[in-house]
């Protein structure tokens, strides 16, 4: 059953109830609205304080509770810089350069630490026998010292493993030294999206179609076999040198959130207006309206939203809603259309702006419905961008001519996903 998308009003209107500044009929809808959504009572919490939030605090018992209660979710955002509030305040392990239960390992030699995170450390290791590079990420021991963490690991890395696509990261093995438990992976030469964007700043259209078409393509894969990422952003899609994409941590996401414990985040479930004690699964500037309501029940759509607005960052610099602490962002994902494409890129076509505006619809059933269904329409995109010239060089397309090809593909996508929700395709 298809879950209803609740209707919030826009940050602007929230602030101006809690100023007094909305006539009486408005802030009696508003008013209303509060009554059943905590979401908006804890971002009116946030917005600045005056004498008429005073008054309605006072007057209204039930929703001062939830607002008290909203200093949890506070805690998260100071121990979470990034704005990521997936894996309930983790802070990072520490990591040594080499650690001393792998010093000895039978089969590995850590040859220098490439990275760590909340989920743990990454390091940069040699195959004994082999010699073949690979990637050794060490889970945060904070995770896996919970009741029956452990097996959730094992089970999601088994899963992980039968995952076997260019554009996924090849999980190879996992082991243990002493209380250390990592996942052995392919190394992969390159920078994670987020890194490079650092450096390069918007990327060029075809580039950025084609590398979240390639992403796409390795979500359609995991899809096919029951499989969601949960947590798509640049910094999860690595770039090799040849511009070949990578999609990183299958699995672990979800692993993380299950492995925290539910008295943990109960509370700050039950005050969100959420179910389950994994619902934070994700990073806020990327997360799926409902999913940032049910991890559990969001499908591959979810990733499709992610990667929607990966999209929009790669071609902008910044993700949708960039202002802003975590709750004020995850409202505006339910409820906000982001600043339009077209007016931050003159070379960005109406019609891919109109792509990516279908990745990131709010309701699943409104976007793409399958991943290669996406990578296709991006497929397009890409090869429009650029034609052969008479000289055997590489050109671009006239403005005027894009628009209408881009319109095109965009209507022939639309008569597509007609003829396939109909039955007429198979």
């Amino acid at each position: 059953m298809i879950m209803e998308t609740p209707v919030h009003p826009d940050v602007e209107k929230l602030r101006s109830f809690g100023q007094g500044r909305l006539s009486a009929e408005e802030a009696a809808a508003i008013e209303e609205h509060l009554a059943d959504c905590a979401t908006c009572c804890l971002l009116l919490e946030e917005s600045p304080a005056d004498s008429f939030v005073g008054r309605l605090r006072q007057a209204k018992d039930q929703t001062s509770e939830v607002l008290e209660t909203s200093k949890v979710f506070r805690n998260l955002r100071k121990e979470n810089a990034d704005t990521k509030i997936n894996h309930a305040g983790l802070t990072p392990a520490p990591a040594d350069d080499e650690p001393f239960e792998l010093a000895d390992h039978p089969r590995y030699r850590v040859v220098r630490l490439l990275g760590q995170g909340g989920m743990g450390a990454v390091y940069l290791a040699e195959h004994r026998h082999m010699g073949r590079s690979v990637a050794l990420k060490v889970i945060n021991p904070d995770l896996l010292n919970r009741p029956g963490s452990l097996p959730r690991f094992q089970q999601e890395v088994r899963a992980a493993a039968k995952l076997d696509h260019p554009n996924i990261v090849a999980a190879y093995d996992a082991d243990h030294a002493s209380s250390l438990h990592f996942l052995v992976m392919e190394y992969v030469e390159g920078q994670n999206l987020a890194d490079y964007l650092d450096e390069k700043g918007p990327l060029p259209v075809s580039l950025a179609c084609d590398i979240i078409r390639q992403a796409a393509l390795g979500l359609h894969h995991a899809h096919e076999r029951g499989m969601v990422h949960r947590d798509i952003k640049p910094h999860n899609l690595m770039l090799t040198p040849s511009n070949q994409v990578k999609v990183l941590d299958f699995g672990l996401a979800r692993f993380a959130a299950d492995s925290i414990q539910t008295s943990e985040v109960s509370e700050t479930s039950e005050v969100f207006g959420l179910t389950g004690a994994s619902t934070f699964v994700g990073t806020t500037d990327y997360i799926a309206p409902e999913q940032a309501r049910d991890a559990h029940a969001a499908d591959g759509r979810a990733d499709i939203y992610s990667l929607g607005c990966t999209l929009y960052h790669l071609l902008t610099g910044n993700p949708p809603f960039p202002e802003g602490p975590a709750l004020e962002k995850l409202c505006r994902h339910a409820a906000e259309e982001p600043y339009p494409l077209c007016a931050q890129r003159t070379d960005v076509p109406g019609a891919l702006a109109a792509v990516v505006s279908r990745m990131m619809a709010k309701k699943p059933e409104d976007r793409y419905q399958s991943a290669a269904e996406a990578a296709a329409v991006l497929d397009e995109c890409g090869r429009i961008l650029i034609l052969p010239s008479e000289n055997g060089r590489i050109g671009v397309l006239p403005d005027k001519a894009r628009g209408i090809v881009f319109f095109l593909v965009g209507l022939a996508a639309m008569l597509l996903s007609g003829l396939v929700a109909n039955g007429c395709i198979n």
